[in-house]
């Protein structure tokens, strides 16, 4: 039986094609596999950092006390009181009177109750030289003393304070 070239070329070159993809499919599984182990190992190395930081980081102020406009922000500004140039420590977010005022981070309470100008206030000290205030409050949620975490209502948005005085004298 005489064999025709014509199905050595058909036979062959096929087989010859699905070898060379059988090894370029098993050389791209070797590099995922191995990027998946050095990913895995980098994860844990993560986890490592946020199990050995987590302190640190349930102490950082990453959310907002509140949602609402801000309409007085941090820095130089007209004086509410007699338009001369001062400097604002902090930010107005501007909300309904009542809305919950929330902690942005775990901390010791400083500070609850009437402060001067501020009106009713909480201060919470949260670490690492880190202190935030609320002013201005409808009501204190929380006590001098007590330990917060993050989310847990401090106040309510008022407008006690200087805002007291300025809004009887319009």
């Amino acid at each position: 039986m005489a064999t025709n070239p014509a199905d050595f070329s058909r036979t062959y070159l096929p087989l010859h094609r699905q070898e060379l993809a059988a090894r370029k499919m098993l050389d791209f599984l070797t590099r995922l596999s191995e990027s998946v182990k050095l990913e895995e190992v980098r994860q844990q190395d993560l986890l490592l950092a946020l199990r050995e930081n987590r302190d640190a980081l349930s102490s950082m102020p990453t959310i907002w006390p509140v949602v609402g406009f801000v309409s007085s922000s941090f820095g130089w500004r007209s004086g509410p009181f007699g338009g001369r140039g001062q400097f604002h420590k902090g930010l107005d977010i501007t909300n309904r009177i009542g809305t919950p005022i929330i902690v942005p981070a775990q901390g010791l309470v400083t500070l609850s109750g009437r402060d001067g100008a501020y009106g009713f206030s909480v201060e919470i000290n949260h670490g690492s030289g880190i202190v935030t205030k609320y002013g201005h409050m409808q009501r204190c949620a929380v006590q001098e003393g007590q330990w917060v975490k993050r989310g847990e209502i401090v106040g309510y948005v008022g407008m006690s304070g200087a805002h007291d005085g300025a809004a009887s004298a319009l």
